[in-house]
């Protein structure tokens, strides 16, 4: 960054506002070791105050088990925010969640306010950024082999720089294969 502000000083002018603490609705920290931690607290109180939830006790897991309207819908999309963000942990319980949100019911309004109370008890947990030397990018993939309902396979993939995860993907593939090195061959594409 300083190399970037030095070398445009020429062009344009520049003022150091000093570290990023704020960025697109979640906290940026550092800790005493000078890794980054990225968090959204303030995001994750204001939607458990929206629901009435912030004096409620918290619960250790996103999703007890398997599990119309608009307030559904706004949850989930806040929620599928915070996860593609910040909160990897959630993302398989709102993933499964998000399949019902033209008609959900009461189990599934069980299961999303089971995730708020998980978050509450987890505010603590921040995305660290380990400062490190190292810029190497590495990938990793994976598949399945269709399950039995669908017979379609889960793609999954991660990047990381350095030691630090940048990117990191799980869904199903958009059609069925015919064998389990097929599906690693999508999934491969797909990464």
């Amino acid at each position: 960054m300083i190399f970037f502000i030095c070398s445009t000083s020429n062009d344009f002018i520049n003022e150091d506002l000093g570290d990023a603490t704020h960025y697109l609705r979640f906290q940026i920290e550092k800790d005493i070791d000078g890794n980054i931690l990225l968090h959204q607290n303030l995001k994750i109180l204001r939607i458990l105050e929206k629901d009435g939830m912030s004096s409620s006790k918290g619960i250790s897991t996103p999703m007890e088990t398997w599990p119309s309207n608009e307030k559904y819908r706004k949850f989930i999309g806040e929620l599928m925010y915070i996860a593609n963000c910040t909160r990897p942990d959630i993302s398989s319980a709102i993933g499964i969640l998000s399949r019902r949100v033209v008609k959900p019911n009461k189990h599934d309004w069980k299961a999303l306010k089971r995730i708020l109370g998980y978050l509450k008890s987890t505010l603590d947990l921040v995305l660290v950024f380990e400062t490190s030397s190292s810029v190497e990018l590495t990938g990793y993939t994976d598949a399945d082999w269709g399950n039995e309902k669908d017979r379609k396979s889960t793609t999954g993939y991660i990047y990381k720089l350095g030691t630090n995860l940048i990117t990191r993907v799980s869904q199903k593939q958009n059609s069925g294969t015919l064998s389990s090195t097929e599906a690693e061959y999508v999934a491969a594409t797909a990464a």
